[in-house]
């Protein structure tokens, strides 16, 4: 049994631990409910396809009543980093959705459309909707030396069919044409994980994911505990093939595990 009374908080991945697509985990919008009654609860996602808001009232239609705070996704850790890293940027080319577009231009960036325009830095996130035109304006500009920085390296997006290309994929593609590979600021990299710590203010946190490359390796990269589970990307034949490689606490079906005795 998982011994909750170990942490302060519990931070849950969205895309197949919460849901798959629009569809909820069965009973999972009770065990959040009854985690709520003693942890702060808090949402941490790679997929750049919404803003914090929409993720937001996307789980609140789901009968999981959230706040735009309680959701941190990768594009607001991108867009805060840029005026520490790239100081002088004022042009970027966006291959992603409207939603990361929405949040660089609220924070003063321009956004451009192709390499003639002088872009200081390519961001790539996942965008259903993407053209030839986009990935060759962007592999024109990372090819010639722009910076180019990813909300994340999901290969896959988990959905009721199986998987879908994720932002990973987008990249695979661009690193073929240009040979370069973005800096990447999702999971595994700690640093959104750091961002959750430092924005509940909380010291003793559990992470609950389903995807080994990104969410358990993340967590640990950060120094937190975390639950598998195996309601999204990793199947348990996955797991019992990598399971040597990873450390999370415990593996379940699905997060409903959290507060039941039964375990994997």
């Amino acid at each position: 049994m998982i011994n909750l009374g170990l942490y302060d908080s519990i931070f849950f991945d969205l895309d197949g631990v919460v849901y798959l697509e629009d569809d909820l985990i069965p009973g999972i919008d009770k065990t959040i409910s009854e985690i709520r009654k003693t942890h702060k609860v808090g949402f941490i996602t790679n997929n750049a396809s919404k803003t914090c808001a929409e993720f937001a009232e996307k789980l609140t239609q789901l009968n999981i009543a959230t706040s735009e705070a309680e959701v941190i996704s990768t594009p607001g850790v991108l867009v805060e980093s840029i005026s520490t890293q790239l100081p002088k940027a004022r042009r970027v080319l966006a291959i992603s959705s409207s939603a990361v577009k929405d949040l660089l231009l609220s924070a003063g960036y321009k956004i451009v459309t192709n390499y003639h325009e002088k872009p200081d830095l390519v961001v790539n996130g996942l965008c259903k909707n993407l053209t030839w035109d986009d990935l060759a304006q962007a592999s024109y500009s990372i090819a010639n030396g722009v910076p180019w920085w990813a909300t994340n390296l999901d290969p896959v997006l988990p959905t009721i069919q199986g998987v879908a290309p994720g932002n990973g994929a987008i990249v695979a593609l661009l690193n073929v044409v240009t040979g370069k590979m973005p800096l990447d600021f999702g999971k595994p990299n700690r640093l959104i994980f750091d961002h959750a710590v430092e924005r509940f203010k909380v010291q003793k946190p559990l992470f609950v994911g389903d995807s080994l490359g990104t969410d358990i390796l993340g967590a640990q990269n950060a120094g937190m505990d975390s639950v598998l589970v195996l309601s999204g990307n990793t199947s348990r034949e996955i797991w019992e093939n990598a399971k040597h490689d990873y450390s999370p606490i415990a593996v379940i079906e699905d997060a409903n595990g959290l507060i039941d005795s039964h375990k994997i």
